[in-house]
């Protein structure tokens, strides 16, 4: 069995939680992010993600609280490596369900 300390684990998760914050403030200086639905704008206050949707000159705003992308991209079991696109991903995939709604 091998023993990992809380503090350790705590570590882990505080540098998971910065990467994650930094790829998000790089994507926001991106103009857009879009798949072939729609079209996303991001910006990052208050550990909360900011979206203004926009699909055929339909524009709806909405939020993403920071802590429910970081547990969706925790629970794809991705590599550190693929965060950028998970979150691009996963952003997109909310955005979608926005402009639906």
């Amino acid at each position: 069995m091998i023993y990992t300390s809380p503090s350790a684990m705590s570590d882990n998760v505080q540098s998971d939680c910065n990467l994650i914050k930094d790829i998000i403030l790089k994507l926001c200086n991106n103009t857009l992010l879009t798949n072939s639905k729609v079209a996303v704008g991001i910006e990052y206050h208050n550990r909360e993600i900011l979206m203004t949707v926009t699909k055929e000159g339909k524009e709806v705003k909405g939020t993403i609280p920071f802590e429910i992308l970081y547990f969706d991209i925790k629970k794809m079991h991705v590599e550190a490596d693929n965060y950028e696109a998970a979150v691009a991903s996963t952003i997109c995939e909310e955005a979608e369900r926005l402009i639906a709604a």
